[in-house]
């Protein structure tokens, strides 16, 4: 009995002691997922940029070259871009890679120096760089393209010295490039097979690169920071609390300039000065770390950005819930598309987010200034909404969104369409923004699959003295392009169990499809391309759009050969969407686009004849199929 007590106290000890042993090493493999490179970034860099193994990025891009099958688009190699700077030796491809920006140094480090320049020639704001100017901006700080430093991993750092004909000092040593600038620069090796180089030679002075540094680094970055790093080829890591002085600064001027050109009508089309000073805020103070991904492969390319906030913070709250995005586009009809889109609104946070956005967007604005409520908000009735533009089916000329369908997710389904008809009536006979409105809503309408649907339809009509006269003329033919012959918005509307289907076009199939889709039918979950995109997007999606690139293709052309661009190419009978997520993970956000390699393909092909280029089949044809990725 004593033994059998003993083993269990025994197997109880070592399961404890696996357990916080395994506990540890999770603890540790978090925070060393990050390249080796990384342990060597002091905590106050402003910006990282980092090539995880350039041999892996080669393959990569590689790979997608292949698949492109374009002539006249090459990936350049590694070594020839060394080999262009003089390095033939001295460097390790298959390990880390690192640029570091530091923050500009504070006025108030120059205060102690004198105004006289030194023996060495040194002005009093800190120096001359190799060509002669001086290393600092007007107001003494030192010059941003002069605050970085290269961290590469030499491996012999005699072998890579002697590229520039230079011997190893024991401190720093001076080099020139051998490219067209012949730029002169400062390296020192600070161990372990590495060497930090710069143009600023304080700066390299003065960089220790003493490892330890990455478990805080990927603290910073967060969870979803550490995973988008460690999946690609390619990033850069961004510390608002240094960046943040010189960001707020560069934003401010070019909102400046944008309101006083000619994009000044469009920005304030795009909300109220009030909604852009808020989202600046919010996102620049609140934002701790963003990193910005790039991860090329034979299937396509993918561009992912995350941002963790500060604890506790507006947005950080904002992207604590869950989403699911995908069920809601499982309920639009499966049909072509020129895009598509599905936001999940389900969570406090993102209920929170959308009704500040609406009251931010009309603050200061009179009552006839802002934009008409055609689809109440209703935010918090409403969990989610899909959309989809379906292709046009005489072109874009019968109109752009004719073909649209959209679907709210919402426990009152009824109570929402008595809000939308509400709308409809107060919108009759208004005036905004110089804009009458014509508004008429007819309940019951039509019988489509055996439900009675309800009618709605808009016509809006401008001043016709506005701008000169002219004004008239331009809303007309700009409704004529969006909702062809009609002049307007119009469909049907109907609710649905958990929800409420709405299509922009008097179209009875399509109101019907998207009304058996609401319920479970045929939908764009059906839609094995678009699932194959979506794959490569962030997990839980609040939001997810697409572009249809066959649509847009088979609308495109046409113009460019109206223009005189002789655009022979063959677009693929099927192809995949563009896809654009944005995901939550522990109140971080996750934004990923993905480009498919077929997609690459064709708008290689499309440049190339509109620049003047040519395929490398006679004629300027496409070539067979010779094994590209099949979506």
């Amino acid at each position: 009995m004593k033994l059998r007590l003993n083993e269990r106290v025994n197997m109880r000890l070592l399961s404890g002691i696996a357990g916080g042993l395994g506990a540890l090493g999770m603890c540790l493999s978090s925070a060393w997922a990050l390249p080796p490179v990384l342990d060597r970034v002091p905590a106050g860099a402003m910006v990282v940029m980092v090539v995880p193994s350039p041999d892996t990025l080669q393959k990569d891009l590689d790979a997608l070259s292949t698949a492109l099958e374009v002539p006249g688009v090459a990936i350049p190699k590694i070594e020839d871009l060394l080999m262009m700077g003089g390095i033939t030796g001295g460097i390790d491809t298959s390990r880390s890679f690192a640029v570091v920006f530091m923050a500009p140094k504070p006025e108030a480090a120059h205060a102690g120096k004198e105004a006289d320049a030194d023996k060495d020639g040194k002005d009093a704001k800190g120096g001359k760089a190799a060509n002669g100017e001086d290393k600092d901006d007007d107001a003494g700080n030192a010059k941003p393209d002069d605050q970085f430093i290269l961290l590469l991993p030499t491996g012999d750092y005699a072998a890579f010295v002697g590229n520039f004909n230079v011997k190893p000092s024991g401190g720093v040593d001076t080099v020139t490039l051998q490219d067209a600038d012949a730029q002169t620069m400062f390296v020192k090796n600070i161990g372990d097979g590495y060497a930090a180089m710069g143009a600023n030679k304080e700066l390299v002075e003065v960089f220790a690169g003493k490892a330890g540094n990455a478990p805080a680094l990927a603290a910073s970055m967060g969870a979803a920071g550490t995973q988008l790093a460690d999946a690609s080829d390619f990033f850069v890591v961004v510390n608002m609390a240094a960046a943040r002085p010189s960001a707020m600064k560069a934003l401010e001027k070019a909102a400046g300039g944008l309101e006083d050109s000619p994009m000044g009508p469009a920005m304030g089309a795009m909300g109220s000065s009030a909604l852009r000073h808020w989202m600046r805020d919010r996102i620049m103070n609140d934002t701790r770390t963003a990193v910005v991904g790039l991860k090329a492969g034979a299937m396509g390319l993918s561009l992912d950005l995350s941002v963790t906030f500060n604890d506790g913070s507006y947005l950080s709250n904002t992207f604590a819930g869950k989403g699911d995005t995908a069920s809601l586009l499982g309920r639009l009809p499966n049909q072509p598309f020129l895009a598509a889109y599905a936001l999940d609104s389900a969570s406090p946070g993102m209920k929170q987010l959308q009704k500040d956005l609406a009251a931010k967007a009309t603050e200061g604005k009179a009552e006839d200034e802002k934009t008409p409520p055609i689809f109440p908000p209703k935010t918090d009735a409403v969990d989610g909404s899909a959309m989809a533009i379906g292709a046009p089916p005489g072109g874009l000329m019968g109109g752009l969104l004719v073909n649209t369908v959209w679907y709210v997710k919402t426990a009152k389904p009824e109570a929402y369409v008595d809000s939308v008809k509400a709308t409809f009536a107060q919108m009759d006979k208004k005036s905004i923004g110089g804009m009458t409105f014509q508004s008429s809503y007819t309940p019951a309408s039509t019988e489509i699959d055996g439900t009675k649907v309800d009618a709605w339809a808009i016509k809006m009509q401008s001043d016709p003295e506005a701008d000169g006269g002219g004004g008239g003329m331009g809303a007309a033919q700009g409704m004529a392009l969006l909702f062809g012959p009609a002049g307007g918005p119009s469909g049907y509307i109907s609710a649905v169990d958990g929800g409420v289907v709405q299509t922009f076009g008097k179209n009875s199939l399509l109101m019907g499809a998207a009304m058996k889709a609401a319920k479970g039918g045929e939908s764009m979950a059906s839609d094995k391309l678009l699932g194959q995109v979506s794959e490569r997007l962030p997990a839980n999606r609040l939001f997810e759009g697409y572009l249809g690139m066959k649509p847009i293709a088979d609308a495109v052309l046409p113009f460019l050969a109206m223009a005189g661009v002789q655009a022979d190419i063959q677009v693929p009978e099927t192809m995949p969407p563009v896809g654009l997520g944005l995901g939550s993970k522990d109140g971080a956000a996750r934004i990923g686009v993905f480009v498919p390699t077929p997609v690459l393909k064709l708008i290689a092909e499309i440049g190339m004849k509109v620049g003047g280029g040519h395929m490398g089949a006679p004629g300027g044809k496409p070539k067979d199929d010779t094994g590209q990725p099949k979506f």
